[in-house]
């Protein structure tokens, strides 16, 4: 199971905050068209008739630029910014192969077992992304697994994330911990015929914890489609 980072969550709140405040400032704009200028309109007398047309003139004024403005920002945040910068969009769906190869440190505890090497096994995962933001909001890869992503920098060849996981059903004394802090690279060796990444490949490093094997190896990312990973991610998690 994949847990979105805390912090992305406030940001997605702050972002839906101000496109509703947004929205209510036209509202106000329009209410004020229909209703206060009408009114104003009935009053004859010269003054009032310069207020009332210029006040209809900002208020207009505003309320287009508030609708065109909010309008082209989310067409920026959801589309347009990945035609302009293909090679940082991964939004969409993957599969991943993980192959633990080599034994970092033994457990100091003299009870610990450890996994036969390579030890492969697979996972899906969904990207969510806009401008800002890029998590992982949904996937598979082991039963009472939780995997949280603690950092995550995009660069021109791939990503760098430092990750946590947590297995709830494991004793201290099996092969695989209950609980792994790690680290992660991952390039991209291939792109669709837009530039955008369709395979990448990357090593991890399990990084110190007491009394715990620390395991590096390799990863295999491909994407795939959306009925593929429905596929895939119920297969997973019925077996």
């Amino acid at each position: 199971m994949l847990r979105r980072n805390y912090n992305l969550i406030l940001y997605r709140q702050y972002k839906r905050a101000t496109r509703i405040i947004m929205g209510i400032t036209t509202l106000l704009f329009l209410y004020v068209l229909k209703v206060g200028y009408p009114y104003l309109a009935t009053l004859d007398t010269n003054e009032t008739s310069f207020i009332a047309k210029s006040l209809m003139f900002i208020l207009a004024v505003g309320a287009i630029y508030t609708f065109f403005f909010s309008l082209m920002m989310s067409l920026y945040e959801k589309y347009l910014w990945r035609l302009l910068n293909p090679n940082f969009d991964y939004n969409g769906y993957w599969k991943m192969k993980i192959t633990y190869e080599f034994l970092e440190r033994k457990s100091r505890k003299r009870n610990n077992n450890y996994i036969n090497l390579p030890y492969t096994f697979e996972s899906v995962f969904k990207i969510e992304q806009d401008t800002f933001d890029l998590y992982f909001s949904e996937g598979f890869s082991a039963p009472n697994e939780t995997w949280l992503d603690k950092s995550l920098r995009v660069n021109n060849n791939g990503f760098n994330m430092s990750y946590e996981i947590n297995r709830s059903d494991k004793r201290p004394s099996d092969s695989l911990s209950s609980r792994v802090l790690g680290y992660e690279e991952v390039l991209i060796t291939d792109k669709n015929f837009f530039g955008q990444p369709i395979y990448l490949e990357g090593r991890f490093y399990h990084v110190s914890l007491p009394d715990i094997p620390l395991y590096r190896g390799t990863t295999k990312y491909e994407k795939i489609s959306k009925s593929e990973y429905r596929d895939l991610l119920d297969i997973m998690r019925n077996n």
